[in-house]
């Protein structure tokens, strides 16, 4: 495989476009490699590069290849850069971000969502880097079960190969769709944080994106700082949509921080940090959680990326939530406890 088998798929998917159907909208990149559980792509890049220079802020030329849901070999051209904070700079492997071609997308008859968020191996170890891919990525197919406004991701097996030596690496990643494409299937527009208040924000909704993240034990975000969520409009309302999960008990990576700001001591330790306490929203939001709790552990029952005994001990921790969902824990009570523990 090389680069010039570029033309040729763009060629192919464009005669492919004239006969689909006038009124149907068109797929995205995304769409195209968002078909199965796990999708294998060749990744051609400065591999060195990216994993040596975590400071570069350019994008570099690169290949990618995989085949579509119908046995057909894509081949694109597409710029890549690093991307991200803590993991850029701790991970083994870096994040990335893939910008294609617009032209290109449209000469072959795709939408021009450009942009994709590639999540890579944090670890040296295979099979430790997919265990823990594996279980943030369920936490973003949970969430899909239970909000509309949530990201799209897609598994992917890597061959990632040095554009300049040849030197192959297997692992395991996965794609989170273009911010611009989620705003249009959802039918919203991008706001700056300078732009709204926080009291702007759907409480309904933002209560139920806190409480997902407390159910999974996520800590490391802050509506106020915009940490971890995005915001976006939507008529009239401002919605919050929670992303980057692997700091959450469920995941339990072995490099992420426990959150030194509500005293916690481990990742497992839950705090809810939704704006709100006592409201009507919340009740009915955690019965609405209630109601898919079945959908959600589906989602883990079902994947084949994880060994049984791993499917096992995430529900365990999950049915913690589910079997005591209104006791929930607030920073002021975390603070209590602390302090009693000093005493």
């Amino acid at each position: 495989m090389n680069l010039r088998k570029t033309t040729l798929s763009i060629i192919t998917l464009l005669i492919m476009s004239l006969y689909a159907g006038a009124t149907e909208a068109p797929k995205s990149i995304f769409d195209l490699m968002n078909y199965q559980e796990v999708v294998n792509v060749t990744l051609e890049l400065d591999l060195a590069k990216f994993q040596n220079d975590r400071r570069d802020e350019e994008y570099h030329m690169a290949g990618l290849w995989f085949e579509d849901a119908e046995g057909r070999e894509q081949a694109w051209r597409l710029k890549v850069k690093l991307r991200g904070k803590f993991r850029r700079m701790n991970c083994v492997m870096p994040p990335l971000k893939l910008n294609f071609k617009k032209g290109e997308l449209a000469v072959a008859g795709l939408s021009q969502f450009d942009d994709m968020k590639l999540v890579t191996h944090c670890t040296d170890d295979p099979q430790e880097a997919k265990r823990l891919l594996a279980k943030e990525y369920l936490a973003y197919k949970m969430y899909n079960k239970v909000s509309p406004y949530s990201y799209r991701v897609q598994m992917l097996r890597i061959t990632y190969k040095d554009i300049n030596t040849g030197e192959k690496l297997r692992r395991y990643g996965f794609l989170i769709e273009d911010l611009a494409q989620l705003r249009s299937r959802i039918q919203a527009n991008k706001v700056d944080r300078e732009d709204y208040r926080l009291e702007q924000l759907a409480d309904s909704q933002l209560q139920l994106a806190a409480l997902f993240n407390y159910m999974i034990g996520n800590a490391d975000w802050d509506v106020q700082g915009a940490r971890n969520i995005k915001v976006v409009k939507r008529g009239t309302q401002l919605l919050a949509i929670p992303y980057d999960f692997d700091f959450a008990g469920m995941v339990e990576a072995p490099y992420a921080i426990p959150n030194p700001n509500y005293n916690l001591k481990h990742t497992k330790e839950r705090v809810y940090l939704g704006m709100e306490k006592d409201t009507k929203e919340m009740k009915e939001n955690i019965a609405y959680l209630l109601s898919k709790r079945n959908e959600m552990l589906d989602e883990v029952y079902s994947t084949r990326l994880l060994s049984s005994a791993e499917k096992r001990s995430i529900v365990a921790y999950l049915d913690e939530f589910f079997d005591n969902p209104n006791d929930i824990i607030f920073p002021a009570d975390r603070k209590a406890l602390q302090a009693s523990i000093s005493q």
